[in-house]
């Protein structure tokens, strides 16, 4: 959980709840990737994303934070079912202390 500093000292497994609104809250997606970078976005590397538990909606994305780690950045890719896509990057989405 992210403090009101938006911070967390949480090292290792991370899981960041993801939510939907418009179109794609109704599944008007076909797929959702996502990539973490914890260099300040100089190096990605894919996150997984899965289901959200039994009972919630939307999806997960689990990470890894690393121990040397000060920040992490989180880039996302949807793509519709009609084959457009949008990206989106969040350059030190949260700090780690």
């Amino acid at each position: 959980m992210l403090g009101l500093d938006g911070a967390t000292t949480v090292r290792g497994a991370f899981t960041v709840p993801l939510q939907f609104h418009g179109p794609a809250a109704k599944g008007g997606f076909d797929s959702l990737t996502a990539e973490v970078s914890y260099d300040r976005g100089t190096t990605w590397r894919k996150a997984p994303v899965t289901p959200a538990p039994s009972g919630k909606k939307g999806r997960v994305l689990t990470l890894d934070h690393p121990e040397k780690a000060g920040s992490v950045s989180l880039r996302a890719t949807l793509k519709a079912k009609d084959g457009t896509a949008f990206t989106t990057t969040v350059r030190d989405a949260y700090l780690l202390k």
